[in-house]
């Protein structure tokens, strides 16, 4: 979902292995969200996969500076604004209203065929990073809009912080999915902060599934496998993506288990 045909850019695709639940009942749909300083590009192998397993993904790219580079409905481009006093807690509201733009226009705006054969009553949010952020805000401000929660190595604490203020007051209020990397100490603040709210998640609903990718990093999360090689020259890459393509399989395969189960359970067939 990008800029230009009303900012979306959805995936759709059959899949002969796909849950006869789901064909029954339509594809579900999950509305992803973007890191910091990324596009709905960083995920486009991942959630094609997804995808081609019998769900619909709408991957947005956000336009409030926070992408590194978006497209503007007039055709412009907006690149990423490098604002080192920038107010998150209302940032990540803006995004958060964009994310339910989108949730809104797919279900209610795109076009008649694919709206057809969307279940809508197995709606996800999910998103990585920042986006993690921005999907955990969505699902406690519409809460009766979603029947799942991806949350993908979220940012939960800023300025000295926990935030958003809401998903920490509220807790995650849906079945989820809550996976980090190891990068982090246990006892870094950002840490401490995702734990909480997997904790609070877990206390609230169940199924809550909160998984650590072993030997990870950030951006284990994303398409990185597919953009250099497994085992680059040292003279000019002298960090090695080890481990990132287990992982990113470990990321699509929980994925995959999770909006099954959910399916599934929304299934009244």
């Amino acid at each position: 979902i990008d800029g230009e045909q009303s900012k979306h850019k959805t995936h759709h695709h059959h899949h002969p292995h796909h849950d006869e639940a789901i064909h029954r009942t339509g594809f579900p749909l999950l509305v992803f969200s973007h890191g910091l300083t990324g596009t709905n590009e960083e995920h486009s192998m991942l959630l094609s996969d997804i995808a081609r397993h019998g769900y619909v993904v709408a991957a947005l790219t956000h336009q409030d500076g926070s992408a590194a580079r978006a497209r503007m409905e007039n055709g412009s481009t907006l690149y990423y604004q490098a604002q080192y006093d920038v107010d998150r807690p209302s940032q990540v509201k803006r995004r958060q209203a964009e994310f339910a733009a989108v949730r809104e226009h797919v279900l209610e705006k795109s076009p008649e065929d694919l709206r057809a054969v969307i279940d809508r009553k197995t709606v996800i949010a999910g998103g990585f990073s920042y986006g993690a952020t921005t999907a955990a805000l969505e699902s406690v401000t519409n809460p009766e809009e979603y029947q799942g929660v991806i949350l993908f190595d979220g940012w939960f604490h800023v300025d000295g912080l926990d935030y958003p203020a809401d998903v920490h007051r509220k807790g995650i209020q849906h079945p989820s999915l809550i996976m980090t990397s190891s990068r982090f100490d246990p006892t870094h603040p950002y840490a401490r902060a995702g734990k909480r709210v997997a904790e609070r998640a877990a206390s609230l609903v169940s199924p809550c599934r909160a998984v650590e990718l072993p030997d990870s990093a950030h951006e284990h999360f994303v398409d990185l496998p597919f953009w250099v090689p497994m085992k680059p020259p040292r003279c000019c890459c002298p960090r090695q993506p080890e481990g990132a393509l287990a992982n990113i399989m470990t990321v699509r395969d929980e994925t995959l288990q999770f909006l099954a189960l959910r399916a599934r359970a929304n299934d009244v067939v």
